[in-house]
């Protein structure tokens, strides 16, 4: 299979700490009965658990429980890929599990904390598209560099299943995920410049931009349970991460504008177009997929 970034090097990603126990697990779980729909549920009842915790305020425990769903989460996607069997089902089941958990994380710490309700729905919808923002990064890259190349921008339209796949759990899932993610990445596409590529995504974005992910924002999260100020999440997500995805879209931005009126040396402009991408691969079950918190 080929390598998820292709020719791109530098890259590091800082919500994926927990990539080599989830190759382990995956090794591990090859050639058990144990199915990659399992491993999705799993990380799913871990999130809501991890949500519940946070409502009776043991936060640190239910920190903790949400580090280690992140860990899990990657399994799904690892066992999917090391059994040579992706699966579209799979793929948006697992998208559609991190939204809920997600959805439970916020109003698990609203309800804690005695926020309004509008706080917490503001703080999952900022949340969400900020996870997005790395996710969008990541596959421009991977379609310029000769990368995983499963992922589409424009999901609207059902992929076809392959054989393992149900269809009407496919048809199903899919619409689904339409309604919670396709509008994410169509805003993505729009505040950015025309024929904006992975060529415009220096390695410096897109690693920072993996700190918007699930992983790393769940030890920030795992953090202030810690050292009991919980609260600060609020500003976690609204100033902190607001600041790194406004300096991204600001860098790509400006690197695509001076791009655009550079001359090739092969002749014409260097704008490289990429057209139907995705930021959720549906070619593997669980990894890439939208990891939200």
């Amino acid at each position: 299979m080929r390598d998820k970034f292709g020719t791109r090097s530098g890259l590091i990603n800082l919500s994926d700490f927990g990539r080599p126990v989830a190759s382990w697990a995956a090794k591990f779980l090859k050639d058990r009965s144990i199915s990659v729909l399992t491993i999705t549920t799993s990380h799913l009842a871990m999130g809501i658990l991890g949500a519940y915790l946070i409502w009776q305020e043991n936060f640190i425990a239910g920190a903790l429980l949400l580090v280690f769903k992140g860990v899990v989460d990657a399994v799904d996607g690892e066992l999917a890929r090391q059994r040579e069997r992706p699966s579209y089902v799979g793929r948006y089941y697992d998208s559609v599990a991190d939204f809920i958990s997600t959805i439970a994380f916020f109003l698990g710490l609203s309800l804690a904390l005695d926020w309004p309700i509008l706080i917490g729905v503001t703080l999952t919808f900022v949340s969400m598209m900020q996870t997005t923002m790395s996710n969008y990064y990541g596959v421009l890259i991977r379609h310029s560099f000769d990368g995983d190349n499963h992922s589409r921008v424009d999901e609207t339209t059902c992929p076809t299943p392959y054989p393992w796949d149900h269809p009407g759990h496919l048809h199903l899932l899919h619409k689904a995920y339409v309604w919670i993610y396709a509008w994410q990445d169509q805003v993505l596409a729009r505040i950015h410049p025309k024929n904006t590529s992975g060529h415009h995504v220096s390695a410096f974005v897109y690693n920072l931009s993996s700190a918007l992910g699930y992983g790393f924002q769940s030890l920030l999260i795992l953090f202030l349970a810690m050292i009991g100020e919980m609260a600060w999440s609020l500003y976690l997500i609204l100033c902190f991460n607001m600041a790194i995805g406004i300096i991204c879209w600001c860098l790509v931005t400006m690197e695509r504008l001076v791009d655009g009126h550079t001359p090739d040396l092969r002749g014409g402009l260097r704008n490289p177009t990429i057209s139907n991408v995705d930021s959720h691969s549906p070619g593997e079950a669980g990894s890439d997929s939208h990891q939200r918190a």
